[in-house]
Protein backbone atom coordinates (compact mmCIF):
# COMPACT_ATOMS: atom_id res chain seq x y z
CA UNK A 1 0.00 0.00 0.00
CA UNK A 2 2.91 2.14 0.71
CA UNK A 3 4.12 2.55 -3.21
CA UNK A 4 0.82 3.02 -4.19
CA UNK A 5 -0.11 6.00 -2.05
CA UNK A 6 3.08 7.40 -3.00
CA UNK A 7 1.86 6.80 -6.60
CA UNK A 8 -1.71 8.38 -5.72
CA UNK A 9 -0.43 11.22 -3.89
CA UNK A 10 2.47 12.41 -6.19
CA UNK A 11 -0.26 11.75 -9.05
CA UNK A 12 -2.76 14.25 -7.08
CA UNK A 13 0.40 17.08 -6.76
CA UNK A 14 0.39 16.20 -3.08
CA UNK A 15 3.60 16.78 -1.39
CA UNK A 16 4.14 13.91 1.55
CA UNK A 17 6.66 13.05 3.84
CA UNK A 18 7.33 9.28 4.51
CA UNK A 19 7.58 8.55 8.13
CA UNK A 20 7.95 5.22 7.68
CA UNK A 21 7.68 1.96 8.04
CA UNK A 22 10.62 0.25 6.03
CA UNK A 23 10.29 -2.61 6.80
CA UNK A 24 8.02 -5.68 4.54
CA UNK A 25 6.80 -7.12 8.10
CA UNK A 26 4.50 -6.46 10.35
CA UNK A 27 6.07 -4.33 12.76
CA UNK A 28 4.82 -2.32 15.97
CA UNK A 29 3.33 0.94 14.09
CA UNK A 30 2.99 3.38 17.06
CA UNK A 31 6.20 5.44 16.45
CA UNK A 32 5.72 5.74 13.01
CA UNK A 33 2.05 7.53 14.18
CA UNK A 34 3.64 9.61 16.16
CA UNK A 35 5.71 10.82 13.82
CA UNK A 36 3.33 11.34 11.76
CA UNK A 37 1.15 13.87 14.67
CA UNK A 38 4.42 15.67 15.71
CA UNK A 39 4.25 16.86 12.37
CA UNK A 40 1.11 17.80 12.04
CA UNK A 41 1.26 19.10 15.26
CA UNK A 42 4.04 21.31 14.52
CA UNK A 43 2.28 22.00 11.05
CA UNK A 44 5.02 20.50 9.31
CA UNK A 45 2.00 18.46 7.62
CA UNK A 46 -1.67 19.76 6.98
CA UNK A 47 -2.62 15.74 7.47
CA UNK A 48 -1.74 11.93 7.65
CA UNK A 49 -2.24 8.86 6.44
CA UNK A 50 -2.04 5.79 8.20
CA UNK A 51 -2.17 2.03 6.89
CA UNK A 52 -2.72 -1.09 8.27
CA UNK A 53 -4.67 -3.99 7.53
CA UNK A 54 -8.40 -3.09 9.29
CA UNK A 55 -7.52 0.25 9.16
CA UNK A 56 -8.62 0.18 13.28
CA UNK A 57 -5.49 -0.10 14.94
CA UNK A 58 -3.88 3.05 13.45
CA UNK A 59 -7.35 4.46 14.19
CA UNK A 60 -7.46 4.02 17.98
CA UNK A 61 -4.03 4.56 18.78
CA UNK A 62 -4.45 8.10 16.33
CA UNK A 63 -7.21 9.16 17.89
CA UNK A 64 -5.44 9.03 21.47
CA UNK A 65 -2.87 11.82 20.88
CA UNK A 66 -3.18 15.11 21.60
CA UNK A 67 -4.40 17.70 18.19
CA UNK A 68 -5.65 14.65 16.20
CA UNK A 69 -9.18 14.05 14.81
CA UNK A 70 -8.87 10.70 12.99
CA UNK A 71 -11.26 8.81 10.80
CA UNK A 72 -11.74 5.07 9.42
CA UNK A 73 -11.74 5.93 5.70
CA UNK A 74 -13.29 3.37 3.60
CA UNK A 75 -14.72 4.83 0.33
CA UNK A 76 -15.41 8.46 -1.31
CA UNK A 77 -17.94 9.23 1.28
CA UNK A 78 -16.01 8.27 4.59
CA UNK A 79 -13.46 10.65 2.75
CA UNK A 80 -15.73 13.07 1.91
CA UNK A 81 -17.54 13.19 5.56
CA UNK A 82 -14.50 12.77 7.97
CA UNK A 83 -13.80 16.56 6.70
CA UNK A 84 -17.05 17.92 6.10
CA UNK A 85 -18.59 17.05 9.61
CA UNK A 86 -15.43 16.11 11.37
CA UNK A 87 -12.80 18.12 10.09
CA UNK A 88 -10.50 14.68 10.17
CA UNK A 89 -6.90 15.81 10.50
CA UNK A 90 -5.55 12.11 10.33
CA UNK A 91 -6.72 9.21 8.10
CA UNK A 92 -6.56 5.07 8.84
CA UNK A 93 -6.81 3.51 5.73
CA UNK A 94 -7.57 -0.14 5.92
CA UNK A 95 -5.60 -1.52 3.30
CA UNK A 96 -7.20 -4.71 3.07
CA UNK A 97 -10.48 -3.23 1.89
CA UNK A 98 -9.38 0.16 -0.36
CA UNK A 99 -7.87 -0.78 -3.59
CA UNK A 100 -6.30 1.84 -5.74
CA UNK A 101 -9.01 3.42 -7.73
CA UNK A 102 -10.83 3.79 -4.26
CA UNK A 103 -7.47 5.73 -3.13
CA UNK A 104 -7.31 7.89 -5.77
CA UNK A 105 -10.78 8.83 -5.17
CA UNK A 106 -10.95 9.52 -1.72
CA UNK A 107 -7.43 11.76 -2.31
CA UNK A 108 -9.95 13.95 -5.03
CA UNK A 109 -12.40 14.08 -2.32
CA UNK A 110 -9.80 15.42 0.49
CA UNK A 111 -8.06 17.99 -1.96
CA UNK A 112 -11.72 19.18 -2.72
CA UNK A 113 -13.49 19.34 0.45
CA UNK A 114 -14.19 21.94 2.79
CA UNK A 115 -14.90 21.86 6.76
CA UNK A 116 -18.63 22.63 6.85
CA UNK A 117 -18.18 24.39 10.15
CA UNK A 118 -21.56 25.30 12.02
CA UNK A 119 -22.91 22.64 13.72
CA UNK A 120 -19.97 20.35 13.71
CA UNK A 121 -17.87 23.23 14.43
CA UNK A 122 -19.88 23.14 18.22
CA UNK A 123 -19.73 19.58 18.34
CA UNK A 124 -15.93 19.36 17.68
CA UNK A 125 -15.20 22.17 20.23
CA UNK A 126 -17.25 20.18 23.14
CA UNK A 127 -15.20 16.88 22.22
CA UNK A 128 -11.92 18.04 21.68
CA UNK A 129 -12.43 20.96 24.67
Amino acid sequence: MKELAKRILTKNGIEYIDFGTYVKKDCDYNEYVKATVDAINKKDCDFGLGFCRTGQGINILANHLDGIRSALVIDEYTAEYSIRHNCTNFFAVPEKYVSEDTFDKMVKVWKSTPFDGGRHMTRMKKTMG
